[in-house]
This record gives C-alpha cells, structure tokens and sequence, in this order.
C-alpha cells in the first residue's frame, strides 16, 4: 500500500478494525446494518477472464461485511458473464452500468457518483486483488487508523528524487511496491516500511498508479 495525504506525524490515530468489522470514516463505527463499507467501481473493456477472478477476490475479502460492486460496461460485452458471478443476495450488491466509449476517468466519476459508501476503491479490468482475503481489511484499516489519509494506492508509486527525464517527461526517480518481477524496467522495489501498529507494508509517497486506487468520497466529490 502507498499513501498520499499528511504525515503520520500529523494524523491521529485509533484502534484497528479487524475483518466484518464495519467502519465509518467520522471516527466511530455505527453503520446502518446496510451500509456498505465501500463501494468497489470496476471500469470495464473486454477482458472477460477476468471476471470471474475480480469477484472471485472480492468475495473472499468482505468477510461479511456489506460492500458495493459498480461495474462501467465500457465494451458493452461480456454481459452474461458479469450476471454469472454477480450475486443477488447477501453482502455484496452489484451494479452493472453500460456508459461505452468513456474515458477511464470520466467512467470512474460517472460510476462514483452512483456509489453510497464513503471508501471508493477504483479498479480497472486487470486490477485483479491478491490472493489473500486481506486487501479490504488492510486498507480499511489504514483509513480508520489516519483519519487525514485521503488516498491510497493499491499497487505502486513513485518519488521524483531522479536526476533525468523519461521520454514522457516524468522524473525517473525511485519506484516502489508490488509484484517488482512483472516490472520490466526492474526498478521496482518493495516498499521497505511497515506501518508499526497494524503491520502493513505502507509508506508515504508523492504519487501512485491508477488503479486501483483507494479515495475517501467526502474529498472525491
């Protein structure tokens, strides 16, 4: 995980939630039975193997907790395949949303201004969570324990400490966190910080990948 916002030093902080447990961002923990704990927005374009491994995650991680699943059709395809993993009952509510031809970011602000809870989890169709079932607690955890943290990558992020320029014109400075091997360049490395009470690989960093991205809704909008 890699955060934008104020320095630890800065935040206040509070017990951790565990898994189920549900959460609510004004520091108490008083959720209509209903409300979900965040709203998951999927921005969708053909790449139907991986449906199934997106909810499959998704389910494995809410540990009975009520979460919001909103999907941006932007391909206008795979539309059985989405009813087939979306659940009709239970903890999981499903949104399908055929809004073609967006942009990823005017898909996530059309998507996010449908969603209820206050974490906003932005993924795109590769954005598949890890294997564990922690990923939602962990972040869920992070937001509750910095009440001022107001965005948190998922995946990596970089510092401009570099002393060139890419051919895009970004500063070529330090990278940092997961799945270093995948990175071609091999600058990637894992985040050498973990956040001291809950034991999660976390650091403060100036700017973070896409997605998935982790923004509160009260900043977002």
């Amino acid at each position: 995980m890699v955060g934008n916002g104020m320095p630890a030093s800065a935040l206040s902080s509070s017990q951790p939630v565990g898994p189920g447990k549900c959460l609510k961002f004004n520091g108490t923990e008083t959720l209509l039975q209903d409300q979900p704990v965040a709203s998951l927005l999927i921005q969708y374009f053909k790449r139907s193997a991986n449906i199934k491994r997106i909810m499959t995650a998704i389910l494995r991680a809410i540990h009975g907790s009520v979460v919001e699943v909103i999907i941006n059709n932007d391909s206008k395809s795979d539309h059985l395949a989405w009813l087939e993993m979306m659940p009709y009952s239970g903890s999981v509510r499903t949104i399908l949303v055929y809004s073609n031809d967006l942009h990823e970011i005017r898909g996530y602000n059309r998507i996010g201004s449908l969603a209820s809870a206050e974490l906003l989890i932005m993924m795109q169709d590769d954005d598949v969570p890890r294997d564990d079932s922690r990923w939602l607690s962990d972040a869920l955890n992070l937001f509750h324990s910095y009440p001022h943290l107001g965005m948190l990558g998922g995946y990596r992020g970089r510092m401009d400490d570099g002393f060139k320029k890419k051919p895009n014109n970004a500063n070529d400075g330090s990278k940092y966190g997961a799945e270093p091997h995948k990175d071609r360049l091999r600058v990637t490395k894992y985040i050498p910080f973990h956040e001291p009470t809950l034991n999660i690989p976390f650091m403060w960093i100036y700017k973070v990948n896409m997605g998935p991205l982790m923004v509160r809704q009260s900043w977002f909008y």
